[in-house]
């Protein structure tokens, strides 16, 4: 994913936030075959800032499951929806686009049930990109009698290679790794968990850059029960050699330490979802920090939610790039707010190497099991993060452009937006300065009525009405005019001074 768009956050400079600093995200990307219990988000993958690929595991096509990834493209007027990828081998229950991995060329999909090589043996279908489509997808199994390997659980693409993970595969889990040829991918080495244990799930997460390739084994149990750790390989142009092992600072039990796995450069980036806060909050999960440096990886931080939630899970999905990371929070809820809402949450690293907290992301009127934050993506400043529990296990995916700064003051406008909603009066996360203003009153064309809730152009008491009914919810919502994320006597001082015709 090298490509040229300009990422500002690698240069921002700022101070940490308060949890109620926060960017919300309408539904911007939904399945055009939309259905109850698809699961559309289960896993997202960007090829390009501007083409996204959803995975939709639970999509039905001939027979029920088989599963499914949907590909768009973002064009002038939104995410469009391009085409479904449906491979006409699949069968029922195969779950195709349980994992989904993709650079500019290539798309890699999994499904993980598919029993060519065995029952649950699993398969990887590779698709190349030709004139913005994918096409000539080449399948990739593992060996006969692979019974239950879940081959695919995991996939990762860089470079003119790819690794595929099968945590059930051989004795304790084991990953296979591909090199191009021309425009084949040929098996290059098959890696076995180098500690083997039963349940260890070697290959259940993996990060694949240029010659570096991190695998996850989340239920490893060196110094504690299913504490987890990240094997770290290089390759020299031959083969691929085990170079370290990562553990987790801590070392209670359950931790699951490398459930996700995000690599960019030097830097990587590793969930323990099942870390227990500081406070020993269960489950809220922490992402532990490395940097690459003289000839291995070295702990250089760790990220927290500053506001701990039980069985939050931090860290079940990671994203890095430049001087960000991305994390996703997809059990997080509050005692005021439905449970499993989920949230993503975006750190910055200071010129002194500190990662502090710049925002939360939300999803608009979550609701109970949406699980946002469940899958994260980032490709030059693009972030799309998907919500697969929303409308009934529906699923849905939102997208933001954390790199945007219209007013180039060398702060991103989503992050100054959310410190203050009120530079984005219709909430569409655009500053108002940087929208036409044709009748040059300081106001933008698009925000010139917002108290105008029924849009017949007049704001009068049809829009209090709609304002009284939304009066005390959460999300941001039309009748949250000043966008503070709450209808309240602050959105009625708003509208009292908007009241008449719309100028």
């Amino acid at each position: 994913m090298r490509l040229c768009f300009r990422l500002i956050l690698a240069s921002l400079v700022v101070t940490p936030v308060a949890a109620g600093d926060t960017a919300v995200l309408p539904t911007l990307i939904r399945s055009p075959q939309a259905s109850p219990y698809n699961v559309f988000g289960g896993d997202v993958a960007l090829a390009t800032p501007t083409a996204c690929a959803v995975g939709v595991r639970g999509a039905d096509g001939s027979a029920s499951n088989q599963g499914a990834v949907d590909c768009f493209e973002l064009k002038v007027d939104g995410w469009t929806f391009i085409e479904r990828l449906q491979p006409i081998d699949l069968a029922s229950g195969d779950q195709f686009g349980e994992s989904i991995a993709a650079d500019a060329n290539w798309l890699v999909v999994s499904g993980t049930r598919h029993d060519a090589s065995g029952v649950d043996s699993g398969a990887v279908w590779v698709y190349r990109r030709e004139a913005g489509l994918w096409r000539f997808p080449q399948r990739l199994i593992p060996g006969m009698g692979s019974d239950g390997a879940r081959f695919g659980s995991a996939v990762a693409v860089s470079g003119g290679r790819l690794a595929v993970g099968a945590p059930l595969g051989g004795v304790a889990g084991t990953v296979s790794v591909y090199k191009l040829v021309g425009t084949d991918w040929q098996l290059e080495q098959t890696i076995l968990n180098p500690t083997p244990a039963q349940g260890d799930r070697f290959g259940d997460s993996i990060a694949l850059e240029g010659d570096r390739l991190l695998i996850g084994a989340p239920f490893d149990d060196e110094g504690a029960i299913d504490r987890g750790a990240v094997y770290t390989y290089s390759s020299n142009g031959r083969s691929w050699q085990l170079q370290s092992t990562l553990l987790p600072m801590s070392t209670s039990d359950r931790q699951y330490f490398g459930r996700s796995i995000a690599i960019r450069n030097t830097r990587a980036a590793i969930g323990a979802n099942g870390a227990d806060a500081l406070d020993g909050t269960s489950a809220s999960g922490m992402v532990e920090v490395y940097d690459f440096v003289g000839a291995s990886w070295s702990r250089s931080g760790e990220l927290r939610p500053e506001t701990a939630a039980a069985g939050g899970h931090f860290g079940w999905d990671v994203a890095i790039e430049a001087e960000t990371i991305v994390v996703g929070e997809p059990g997080y809820g509050t005692a005021t707010s439905p449970a499993l809402i989920g949230r993503a949450r975006v750190f910055a690293r200071q010129p002194s190497s500190q990662w502090i907290p710049v925002t939360s992301i939300l999803a608009l009127e979550p609701a109970a099991n949406d699980l946002f934050g469940a899958s994260v993506a980032f490709a030059s400043g693009r972030l799309v993060v998907s919500a697969p529990g929303r409308l009934g296990q529906e699923g849905a995916v939102m997208s933001i452009n954390l790199g945007a700064d219209c007013d180039q003051n060398q702060v991103s406008d989503v992050l100054q937006i959310a410190g203050d909603p009120t530079l984005d009066c219709n909430g569409d996360l655009v500053l108002d300065l940087c929208q036409p203003d044709t009748d040059a009153d300081g106001t933008p064309n698009a925000c010139e009525c917002s108290s105008d809730l029924n849009g017949d152009g007049v704001v009068s008491s049809a829009d209090l009405a709609f304002i009284l009914t939304e009066w005390g919810n959460y999300g941001q919502g039309p009748a949250d005019i000043n966008r503070d994320l709450r209808v309240d006597a602050q959105d009625i001082a708003v509208f009292l001074s908007n009241w008449g015709l719309c100028q």
